[in-house]
C-alpha cells in the first residue's frame, strides 16, 4: 500500500509563505518551532513530500535556508517519538541535540531523535536545501543507533556501504517522483540500517584506510572545481604515494576517480537547483563551475548516474504546486 502526500508553500503569496510554514507544517503537523529565515526579502519556499509504504515512511524536504527547533513545549504536543535518519541531498545541515553538535554535507547522514529537544540549521551553504528523512522502525534500539552513528568509521562496513547506495538512489527516486523504485529501495535501506547497528566495527587496517579516504574527501571537497585535479595531484598534496592512496581507497571499496566524479555531480545538482527558474540552466556553465572538462562530459556523466540529462533533472527537481 502506498500513500503520497505533499505540503507546499507555492500557492501562498511570497510575503505569507513563512507564516504559512510556521503555522501549517511546523506547528500543526511536525511540532517544530522555526526561526525567521536569514533573508526574508529573498522569498521563502518549502515543500514536503511524504511517502508511506505499509509501516515504512520517508519524506523529502526542499526549502530555502532557515532554522528549526523542537522545544520542550513542542515535545509536550507531539505524538511522534521516532528516530529519523536524515540524508543530505543538497546544502548542509547543522544539528544540536543534547551535548552533540554535528554537521553534515551532501551525501552524509544525521540521526535526529524526535523524543528529545533539538535545533537544526538547514541550508548553511546557501541556495535550496534538500534532505531525505527515513523514519527508523521502533524495533531498532535507540542505543544501538546512536552507538553506530558515533563511530568515526561509520561508513566502512558492507551494510553501511549498502545503506549509502540505497539512500543515494532513494534521493534520486524522490526528486524524480519514481515511485516504482521507492519501496524496494526503502526496504533495502532499512534492512541495511538494521545490519549496520548489529555489525562489528572495522579492523585496524581498514580504519587506517578510512583515514586516507577522509583526507581524500576533504581535498576533493576543496578542489573539485579544478578540472586538472587527478590522483597524482591529490597524492602529492596528501604527501602520499599514488599507489598507497589507491590501495587505501580500494580497501574501503572506493576509487579516486569515482569519488571525484560523484562530488562534481553533487556540485552540479546544487548548481542546477540554484539556477532553476532563471531560464533553462546552461550545461556548459554548470560544467565549468563544477570541474568538468566541458558540457558534454557533464551531460554523459549525469545521465549515467541519474538516468536523466541535467536539464531534465533540473525541471523535475523544481518545487511543484501542491496537489489538490
Amino acid at each position: 500500500m502506498k500513500l503520497h502526500t505533499q505540503w507546499n508553500t507555492h500557492h501562498a503569496s511570497p510575503s505569507q509563505r513563512f507564516d504559512l510554514y510556521r503555522s501549517g507544517l511546523c506547528a500543526s503537523f511536525a511540532r517544530l518551532t522555526p526561526s525567521d529565515p536569514p533573508d526574508s526579502s529573498a522569498g521563502f519556499e518549502a515543500c514536503l513530500d511524504t511517502w508511506v509504504f505499509g509501516g515504512a515512511q520517508m519524506s523529502l524536504l526542499q526549502c530555502t535556508p532557515h532554522a528549526v527547533a523542537r522545544t520542550v513545549a513542542d515535545l509536550a504536543r507531539a505524538d511522534d517519538e521516532h528516530v529519523y535518519l536524515n540524508h543530505i541531498v543538497a546544502g548542509r545541515m547543522q544539528l544540536q541535540q543534547g551535548e552533540h553538535r554535528l554537521q553534515a554535507s551532501v551525501g552524509k547522514w544525521l540521526l535526529i531523535d524526535n523524543a528529545r529537544p533539538f535545533s537544526a540549521a538547514l541550508g548553511l551553504s546557501g541556495g535550496r536545501h534538500q534532505h531525505l528523512a527515513i523514519r527508523v522502525p521502533a524495533d531498532v534500539p535507540r542505543q544501538a543507533l546512536h552507538a553506530w552513528m558515533s563511530r568515526k568509521s561509520v561508513a566502512l562496513t558492507p551494510p553501511a556501504r549498502l545503506l549509502q547506495m540505497a539512500m543515494d538512489q532513494l534521493s534520486v527516486a524522490a526528486l524524480t517522483s519514481d515511485t516504482a523504485r521507492m519501496q524496494p529501495l526503502l526496504d533495502c535501506a532499512l534492512a541495511a540500517l538494521q545490519a549496520c547497528c548489529a555489525a562489528p566495527g572495522p579492523s585496524s587496517h581498514v580504519r587506517a584506510a578510512a583515514l586516507t579516504e577522509e583526507r581524500v574527501l576533504r581535498l576533493i571537497d576543496a578542489r573539485y572545481a579544478d578540472p586538472s585535479l587527478d590522483l597524482a595531484q591529490a597524492a602529492k598534496a596528501l604527501r602520499m604515494s599514488t599507489r598507497t592512496v589507491q590501495l587505501h581507497l580500494a580497501q574501503v571499496g572506493r576509487t579516486f576517480t569515482a569519488l571525484l566524479r560523484e562530488r562534481r555531480l553533487q556540485a552540479a545538482r546544487q548548481w542546477l537547483l540554484g539556477h532553476t527558474g532563471k531560464r533553462t540552466p546552461g550545461v556548459a556553465a554548470a560544467a565549468q563551475a563544477c570541474g568538468f572538462q566541458d558540457g558534454g562530459s557533464l551531460h554523459r556523466a549525469f545521465r549515467v548516474r541519474y538516468g536523466q540529462t541535467p536539464a531534465e533533472w533540473a525541471r523535475s527537481a523544481v518545487t511543484r504546486p501542491a496537489r489538490s
